[in-house]
């Protein structure tokens, strides 16, 4: 547990160049990595009700009462700068160059809320 919130505290500080091994993503598969990106999260984790994969570089991450619709511009904007920070990241840790497709999805409508492409 507190591996995970000093991981946590470095990502949210900026420090993922130095990130150390075994720290979310930094092993085991892109999927995996990705995955790490949203269930570390401190709001979006606890929210997530499940995360279904259509190929290696295209996921629908389905949120259950996630206010993405009521956000602020400027804090949606962060909020999906620091996805898409984690995406980048998880992506030089396993050497992936195609662009990767997330779907942020209510899970009550369906609709698809973001979509971000790294």
């Amino acid at each position: 547990t507190r591996q995970r919130v000093d991981q946590l505290l470095a990502h949210i500080s900026g420090e993922q160049a130095g990130r150390p091994a075994g720290a979310p993503g930094a092993e085991g598969t892109l999927r995996s990595a990705v995955e790490a990106v949203f269930r570390a999260h401190p709001i979006a984790g606890s929210r997530i009700d499940r995360i279904d994969w259509a190929g290696d570089q295209a996921a629908r991450v389905v949120l259950r009462g996630f206010p993405m619709n009521g956000m602020p511009p400027m804090v949606r904007e962060k909020f999906v700068e620091r996805i898409r920070g984690g995406v980048r990241s998880a992506k030089a840790d396993h050497q992936v160059a195609a662009p990767v497709v997330i779907e942020l999805v209510d899970a009550e409508s369906g609709g698809v809320m973001e979509t971000i492409t790294e």
